[in-house]
């Protein structure tokens, strides 16, 4: 099953999104960030909101936005066996080493991790050790507190310290990227007019990546005044589309072979494609994805 979103013709203005979002930015910054971190031995760490669509959103597991075949959670948690995707990302064995179920947001908290060999761009960076690295998924049943709360991660490096299973504990506040997968919700409020992100003030102190997999959140208001100072775009969308979880798979595949802006899309909506298409290989399906420094 897929999750389309109904289209809203509604014109933007080009004064609508911040001058600071029309500027292309490489991802530079951010790996040598990244790679300063690691050769201090602390892990890669990417934090995703999903705000859960609107039927069953009490319920991830039967979500849309989590828990069906293409779901988020249900592809990382068959990643490792899963032969579509073996061939379609260089690092897919993930391990559940974390679980957590609240009655209150985030109502659902998964955290999957890896190890990988540094690859010559991390090399070139100084990274010789391997590679530990976590995902960290929340579910939300709130989309606009989903979001809320990435940002705070982004520019403030808010966030909790969770005990793995296998001991570690995990500061999700000093993760190197946050964003949000799900539903754009400003397409929800007339004119995008919906002022939450105004809440949460500041820069991130360290470059930070950020992402917004959604419907045109490159291209209507609201998820571009993320960008600022520090901030740099890792994926967000330029199209109607739908978030399911080969994208979060393309996110972490790219940030762990360092793949620069241009290589990060054109992964991105290789592997969108490639799986829109396994049930119905004539299905239209166009390249929804955007960098920093890449159709921004």
């Amino acid at each position: 099953m897929r999750a389309y979103f109904l289209l809203v013709i509604t014109a933007v203005s080009a004064s609508a999104v911040p001058v600071a979002a029309q500027e292309p930015v490489p991802l530079d910054a951010f790996y040598q960030r990244t790679a300063e971190d690691l050769r201090g031995g602390k892990p890669v760490v990417v934090v995703a909101n999903y705000g859960m669509w609107h039927h069953k959103a009490d319920q991830p597991e039967k979500n849309l936005n989590w828990g069906v075949y293409y779901g988020h959670s249900t592809m990382m948690r068959r990643a490792r066996k899963d032969g579509h995707i073996r061939k379609n990302y260089v690092h897919h064995d993930y391990r559940l080493v974390f679980e957590r179920t609240q009655e209150v947001d985030p109502i659902r908290t998964l955290v999957f991790a890896t190890e990988v060999r540094p690859n010559a761009r991390w090399k070139a960076l100084g990274v010789e050790e391997p590679i530990r690295a976590y995902l960290v998924m929340h579910a939300w049943q709130s989309q606009e507190d989903a979001a809320v709360d990435a940002l705070r991660n982004i520019r403030k490096d808010a966030g909790e310290v969770l005990t793995m299973d296998d001991g570690p504990r995990l500061d999700t506040g000093a993760a190197q990227a946050a964003g949000y997968f799900g539903h754009n919700f400003f397409y929800d409020y007339e004119n995008f007019a919906w002022g939450g992100f105004s809440e949460v003030d500041g820069m991130p102190a360290r470059p930070k990546g950020a992402f917004a997999v959604g419907c045109k959140t490159a291209r209507v208001p609201g998820f571009p005044d993320w960008i600022g100072p520090n901030v740099h775009v890792l994926l967000f969308s330029r199209t109607l589309m739908a978030s399911e979880g080969y994208s979060t798979l393309a996110l972490m595949d790219g940030i762990l072979r360092q793949l620069n802006g241009r290589e990060l899309v054109d992964h991105a909506d290789a592997t969108y494609q490639y799986f829109q298409k396994l049930g119905d290989p004539e299905r239209r399906v166009g390249r929804p994805f955007v960098s920093h420094d890449y159709r921004l």
